[in-house]
């Protein structure tokens, strides 16, 4: 299992633990409002912390554990950051299991990034080309900035 996956089934478990529900439940594909609803959150929540954390996370890698394809996780996304706009106590939810999720990864995994990020420039820094730097630094900055 890749450090990716690994903190993608960290997300999943702590959304699980906050709904008080099973990963089994949302794997079933029973449309019940906390299951649709925890999916989203699982989506969103993963969509932000693991680009944050390892750079990228395609829709289809989100969808694959629940069974769902790449526009099932995008509508989830929408969903999810529609309702926070709407509704102001799933808001002050959602806010909360990311607080904790980010919290949870960030004491597993950063060192691991700084890690990735240390081999990246390792990578730039043995190129003897420079406009080939200027180009994979201008992409690194450009990862990072969007954290």
């Amino acid at each position: 299992m890749t450090e990716k996956e690994k903190a993608y089934e960290l997300i999943i478990h702590t959304v699980c633990k906050c709904y008080g529900i099973e990963r089994y439940e949302l794997c079933a594909g029973n449309k019940t409002e906390i299951n649709v609803e925890a999916r989203s959150v699982i989506f969103t929540i993963s969509k932000t912390l693991i680009e944050k954390y390892f750079f990228k996370c395609s829709s289809n890698f989100l969808g694959v554990a629940f069974g769902k394809d790449h526009a099932t996780v995008l509508y989830g996304v929408k969903e999810c950051k529609k309702r926070q706009s709407i509704y102001p106590k799933f808001a002050e939810k959602y806010n909360q299991i990311f607080d904790k999720t980010s919290q949870i990864l960030s004491e597993s995994f950063i060192p691991k990034c700084d890690k990735t990020l240390e081999r990246e420039l390792n990578f730039i820094l043995k190129m003897n080309d420079i406009i080939s730097m200027k180009i994979q630094l201008r992409n690194l900055i450009s990862k990072i900035k969007k954290d």
